[in-house]
């Protein structure tokens, strides 16, 4: 597989939550908070015991969201935040999961030419 939607919980996300995902045979601990000052979801993401870890990666819309955090334990692909609507609205609380995907795209299968300088956030590419 190259390209899977993480498995999130079904409905409104919680406050914070956590899961492990196995990604390219390694197992990674995914952190999830919801801050309710900015209106993001935040990640933190490392090895199964958080040693090594990348800290509060914004969930907005884009692409390659652990690149600059190219270091320690952290999945060697892409992880992307996908609006399913084709409208490139940011996620919300209520619609992470349902309306905004998590995407990963396996480090083989990653195009080298076609990181983003600068991510998508809210509007489509012109």
């Amino acid at each position: 597989m190259t390209t899977q939607t993480l498995v999130t919980p079904d409905g409104e996300w919680p406050y914070g939550w956590s899961k492990p995902y196995t990604l390219e045979g390694v197992v990674y601990r995914f952190q999830f908070r919801w801050n309710d000052r900015d209106g993001f979801w935040y990640l933190s993401v490392g090895s199964s015991n958080m040693v090594s870890q990348a800290q509060g990666v914004t969930l907005n819309l884009g692409t390659d969201k652990l690149r600059p955090f190219k270091y320690g334990v952290i999945p060697p692909g892409r992880l992307d935040v996908v609006d399913t609507s084709g409208l490139f609205i940011e996620p919300t609380r209520s619609d992470m999961g349902t309306r905004v995907l998590l995407q990963y795209t396996d480090f083989e299968a990653v195009d080298p030419g076609s990181r983003e300088l600068f991510p998508m956030t809210s509007s489509p590419p012109s």
